[in-house]
């Protein structure tokens, strides 16, 4: 058996097309409610994804920054 990695060991982030941190586009994606997110809202905050590309000809129903 391996040993879990500790909470202090991960790293989280991702790409969007959106610059939004994850506080703010969980906030417009209704991922989860203010009770939910408030607690938490400065740690998701620091989070900010990296730059993503995406092509209309693939996602079609979403509009992105040009």
């Amino acid at each position: 058996m391996f040993p879990l990695a500790q909470l202090d060991d991960l790293v989280f982030g991702g790409w969007d097309i959106f610059p939004d941190d994850m506080y703010h586009a969980a906030t417009k994606a209704g991922v989860l409610s203010h009770t939910h997110l408030a607690p938490i809202r400065q740690e998701l905050e620091k989070i900010k994804p990296l730059p993503a590309v995406f092509d209309t000809a693939y996602v079609s129903r979403i509009t992105g920054p040009m």
